[in-house]
């Protein structure tokens, strides 16, 4: 009862809109709604209970597992645990529930039998240099997936080389997939692309805060700065290697060993 009393002092009971000269007051049909901090952490803790105990009363086995909206559990509850959820006010989303076959989706992870098929996605026309090799490297880390502990994924070798194409060769040698900054692959790595930055004042927000972050401080050692922060120009610039080298890596598409 004393949890309830908190979490309803700090909910948003009414939603008031704005109606020309008036306003209207909307009595939310929900305990938490998204603009509420612990609105996560209380679903979290509510599905989990209702689909622990689903599991108790039907004799099920297995683990069960809740982040937020997303439940994990055993697939012979699963008719059971939707007939619980109704029964308390809410709807399992059928289109992304899935209890029968190989196939499964959890927070954005798609997986096929226990394996990871989670896609990369493509979410806007590939028009600069960055977006190249942005596509390029998610594809090899994307072939990466379910290969022997050499060699890519053949498949993609075709397309991710014709990517390539496009590449600059000095910006090719990079060793890590999810960077912008070097196209991955076993070459001479001799140069990257390094964004440019700007250093703004921030005024005297900034002052406040570095007052109210040395207020306890005892001695110069405990050194604050607060006066400016660093800006991206958008802007990019070549940076050469002082020491080139081939990059090894420990998976390669067969044209490349």
């Amino acid at each position: 009862m004393n949890w309830y009393t908190l979490l309803d002092d700090l909910r948003s009971p009414v939603t008031t809109i704005p109606r020309g000269d008036f306003v209207e007051v909307h009595r939310n049909e929900m305990f938490s709604s998204m603009g509420n901090g612990f609105t996560f952490e209380l679903e979290s803790l509510l599905f989990y209970a209702l689909a622990r105990t689903t599991a108790y009363f039907t004799g099920t086995s297995g683990i069960v597992s809740v982040y937020g909206d997303d439940i994990i559990c055993p697939s012979p509850m699963y008719e059971d645990l939707v007939w619980v959820l109704k029964y308390f006010g809410f709807e399992a989303n059928a289109e992304k529930s899935f209890a029968t076959g190989p196939f499964r989706e959890s927070c954005g992870g798609h997986y096929w039998n226990g394996f990871d098929i989670t896609p990369f996605y493509v979410r806007k026309p590939v028009t600069h240099l960055l977006d190249a090799i942005h596509l390029a490297n998610s594809l090899r880390a994307w072939a990466a997936r379910g290969s022997c502990h050499t060699v890519l994924d053949p498949e993609v070798e075709d397309i991710w080389y014709w990517l390539k194409s496009f590449i600059p060769r000095h910006l090719w040698g990079g060793s890590d997939t999810s960077n912008k900054s070097q196209l991955v692959s076993p070459d001479l790595s001799t140069h990257r692309l390094v964004e440019e930055t700007k250093r703004r004042s921030t005024g005297l927000g900034g002052f406040l805060l570095w007052l109210n972050a040395t207020q306890g401080r005892k001695g110069n050692a405990e050194g604050l700065t607060t006066s400016s922060r660093s800006v991206s120009s958008q802007k990019y610039r070549l940076r050469p290697f002082l020491n080139p080298t081939v990059t090894q890596l420990p998976q390669v598409f067969p044209r490349e060993i």
